[in-house]
């Protein structure tokens, strides 16, 4: 390093100390600066501190506005929201509130346990504590599949009770009823959910039943005569809406269907043929995929949003 080199040259800075460049630095250095530092002017440059910038200001993130929580009885919100910015804090109230009515019905269910079993030990009647074991049993099953819900993420959606569902959940030693009809009579038979089947457990089947036609001689008609009836003799197989049978569309609804949580799955429907006509609609809609969860002792129903798919050219 020569004396007529400009001091920038010679100094750079590093975590706020102004030092030599390693490629211009002596390959003896060090033996110089231990023999004689007066001889190594260049190190007291090494040592000089460099100007530390204040820290630069961090704008503070608004906070997402809240939605308005209200308590109109004990123990029960209400949660509203007027934009799109407040509904992940609906969620998480509705959220938290689950979550703590499920924390309050697990420890009913283990009381009305112990009861129970009590009872039967000294041979006391069970049938009104077998009945309130039964109920509480359902309703903690019933918080369970919402909490899973929330907390796999997926939206509370307003129940439309004219959605057309094509898949329910059921146990998996699941039979199919013995059920037979004269063929020829208009009869359609439509397999329910199990609302009982506890989240993570069963499988999903098609509404409907596979038959088969076979001769039996029965009493019809005021005698006894062959007659060909159709029996039921098997479940049929999910069929997804044609209509609807977009990728991302299938492979959301899968994702639901693997979990075991929804006790329904079903889709909004287009409007009837004449409401398209009256509004010009050349195509049937965005699809509305939904998972619906059963309380089977109130016959309630709760829905979830599983896929929404808006198409901008239905608003032409």
């Amino acid at each position: 390093m020569t004396e007529d080199q400009p001091l920038a040259a010679k100094v750079f800075a590093k975590d706020g100390i102004w030092q030599v460049p390693p490629e211009e630095r002596p390959a003896n250095w060090e033996q110089m600066a231990l023999k004689e530092p007066e001889s190594a002017p260049w190190l007291a440059v090494a040592t000089i501190q460099a100007p530390i910038e204040p820290p630069k200001k961090v704008a503070k993130k608004k906070p997402e506005p809240a939605p308005v929580i209200s308590h109109p009885a004990p123990g029960h919100i209400i949660a509203e929201s007027t934009s799109a910015e407040q509904i992940p804090g609906m969620h998480n109230a509705m959220q938290c509130w689950f979550e703590s009515q499920l924390k309050q019905q697990s420890q009913e269910v283990a009381d009305l346990t112990r009861a129970h079993n009590h009872a039967e030990k000294h041979k006391w009647a069970t049938g009104a504590l077998w009945q309130a074991q039964w109920r509480a049993m359902q309703r903690r099953s019933f918080l369970q599949k919402i909490v899973s819900a929330l907390r796999a993420g997926y939206v509370l959606f307003p129940h439309m009770p004219n959605y057309e569902v094509f898949a329910v959940h059921s146990q998996d030693s699941a039979k199919p009823p013995k059920y037979e009809y004269t063929v020829g009579r208009d009869r359609i038979m439509l397999l329910g959910a199990d609302a009982s089947v506890p989240a993570g457990k069963g499988t999903y089947r098609g509404r409907q039943f596979k038959t088969k036609n076979v001769n039996k001689n029965i009493y019809h008609q005021g005698k006894f005569q062959d007659v060909e009836v159709s029996q039921v003799s098997a479940f049929d197989d999910i069929v997804f809406p044609f209509a609807l049978a977009r990728p991302v569309t299938m492979e959301a609804t899968s994702r639901a269907m693997a979990l075991n949580i929804f006790d329904e799955i079903g889709f909004l429907p287009p409007p009837p043929p004449q409401e398209q006509a009256r509004q010009g609609a050349s195509r049937p809609g965005d699809p509305v995929i939904v998972g619906t969860i059963i309380n089977p002792v109130k016959d309630r129903r709760l829905s979830f949003l599983i896929s929404w798919l808006l198409d901008t050219r239905d608003f032409e």
